[in-house]
């Protein structure tokens, strides 16, 4: 098998590994390291905002589609 192939296996089986968590924990650590470039007025605001659990964020989105959708009649 070419060494081309390995590598792009590789690639794709991590990607397949990324789950929508992980995702959402690197969005979190880049959040606290914009935080801590705050001045320290806003920088509790901006901690508390970025201190949402994963479960927190999902029940937050969930809500958020159910009020999108439209009512059934």
């Amino acid at each position: 098998m070419p060494v081309y192939k390995i590598a792009l296996l590789f690639s794709l089986t991590g990607l397949v590994a990324c789950s929508t968590q992980n995702w959402y924990s690197g969005a979190q650590s880049a959040q606290t390291a914009h935080c801590m470039k705050q001045p320290q007025a806003e920088y509790d605001d901006c901690m508390q905002q970025s201190g949402k659990s994963y479960n927190e964020y999902e029940k937050d989105q969930e809500e958020l589609i159910r009020e999108a959708a439209p009512a059934e009649q």
